[in-house]
């Protein structure tokens, strides 16, 4: 009894207005139901006979279609038609109308805010285990087939403040119960924000069954000043998160083991072509408000790393300077903040960003 409607920019479809309306004493329908024309007159009357105990307004508006007089039947409409998208609205506008999952789903995710074109870009990196997925199966495969709904939200009045994007993820064979399935996901977002962050994860094979990811992640305003993205810490493989000519594969919650390289990527903004740039990229312990006056004592530790390097500004067709490097550190199991400084020596505007990164013990 409600229209369904789908704008241009939305994969999905939201409530519109009741539907269907009636007209001269019909009920609108298509032009060209089967068996053609429209229904005769007097059908009004049973759809207010069938909607009345359910929806009593309705009703009365449907019975208002028989009346001589079409002035009741509109005013009877109108206040439907509201009603109707103010539901719509808040369903569509609200994280409060995430799916109620019954059955838990193990997923994690990692989520950087890079600069694209026109707007910010939230880049969600996910993980989540075969094993937890249902049907259960007796052949060691899982078939993965997921819908995930990634949204930006006010982090008070939880109203989206960007459109949904919804994606689904079907490998075309299916992988072993033990191994973890990694893809990314990507969507705009408001500039100089803190939003709320929501990432629904639902197993198409079992709908009741998945799990919502919540977060906050600061995003600055690029106004042509010097900027750098959210850091990446990643294997040194190639993977399924693709940055320009780069394709990353994050570490979940950036956890490497001890002994193991890694893969630093981060993106420049505000540079020209060959600007002088002096980077530095620090690695020392979490939460240590000492760690600059003791970072020599660090190293000697197996507790802190420091690199400088002088570098100029190469930019990409789309003015991004783009920098990945691969590191070779030793370091003692523990969590560690990774910052990262860039200095323009042209402008000498300077920025600094940081990261985590957990150091576990060797496999």
């Amino acid at each position: 009894m409600l229209e369904f409607d789908r704008g241009s920019d939305r994969p999905v479809y939201f409530l519109a207005e009741p539907y269907p309306i009636c007209s001269k004493g019909h009920v609108l329908r298509p032009a060209k139901p089967i068996g053609g024309g429209y229904p005769a007159k007097g059908d009004q009357l049973d759809w207010a006979a069938t909607l009345a105990p359910y929806h009593a307004s309705l009703a009365g508006y449907y019975f208002s279609c028989s009346q001589p007089d079409p002035y009741l039947a509109s005013i009877l409409f109108l206040p439907e038609r509201t009603s109707a998208r103010q539901v719509a609205h808040a369903v569509l506008g609200s994280e409060s109308a995430r799916p109620d999952f019954t059955g838990p789903l193990v997923a994690g995710v990692n989520l950087y805010a890079f600069h694209a074109t026109g707007t910010p870009e939230l880049v969600g990196y996910l993980s989540v285990e075969a094993g937890s997925l249902e049907p259960a199966s007796e052949t060691g495969l899982k078939a993965i087939d997921l819908d995930v709904l990634f949204s930006v939200g006010d982090p008070v009045s939880e109203q989206v403040a960007s459109l949904d994007t919804t994606i689904t993820y079907a490998p075309p064979t299916p992988i072993s119960r033990d191994a973890t399935v990694h893809f990314a996901i990507a969507t705009r977002a408001p500039a100089a924000s803190d939003p709320r962050v929501t990432i629904a994860v639902n197993n198409r094979l079992d709908r009741s069954q998945g799990q919502v990811l919540a977060t906050t992640r600061y995003i600055p305003t690029f106004d042509g000043r010097l900027l750098v993205s959210n850091v990446v810490v990643g294997e040194t493989r190639s993977g399924p998160l693709r940055r320009g000519s780069h394709q990353l594969t994050p570490l979940p919650g950036h956890a490497v083991h001890e002994g193991t390289p890694f893969r630093v990527y981060y993106e420049v903004y505000g540079n020209r072509q060959e600007d002088p740039l002096s980077v530095s990229m620090t690695i020392v312990p979490a939460r240590d408000p000492s760690i600059l006056a003791r970072l020599q004592a660090l190293i000697r530790e197996r507790r802190g790393v420091a690199v400088e390097f002088r570098e100029p500004a190469i930019l990409e067709s789309d003015g991004v300077m783009r920098v990945q490097r691969d590191v070779s550190a030793e370091l003692a199991p523990g969590s560690y903040a990774l910052i990262v400084t860039v200095l323009n020596q042209r402008t000498q505007e300077s920025v600094t960003v940081d990261s985590n990164l957990i150091v576990t013990g060797a496999r």
